[in-house]
């Protein structure tokens, strides 16, 4: 910097409000929340895994036949239409943008 100035910056936001700041409150928030998902799908992991375990004990489902299992035309369908809802809740401030 010539003349021993210093460039200030400023620090207000232009346009649309700011979702995440890399400090403060909003880290917190963002940290809070992938926490908690963290754990949900840890316990979903669990039950689901439970409720295999208990199929194949009484011998409704085949050990392995989950991980084996290829979804026919209608269910990927399915899927992707639900997998599209999802990304539109989750992501519904950036999907919009984009699409």
């Amino acid at each position: 910097m010539s003349g021993g100035q210093a460039v200030q910056i400023p620090r207000l936001a232009h346009g649309e409000r700011t979702v995440f700041s890399p400090s403060g409150e909003e880290l917190n928030q963002l940290l809070a929340a992938v926490t908690v998902l963290t754990s949900e799908v840890a316990v979903l992991r669990q039950r689901v895994r439970s409720l295999e375990s208990l199929s194949v004990q009484a011998g409704t489902l085949a050990e392995g036949a989950v991980d084996r299992h290829e979804p026919n035309q209608a269910e990927r369908q399915e899927q992707a239409q639900w997998h599209e809802r999802l990304l539109n809740r989750v992501f519904y401030r950036y999907i919009g943008k984009t699409r």
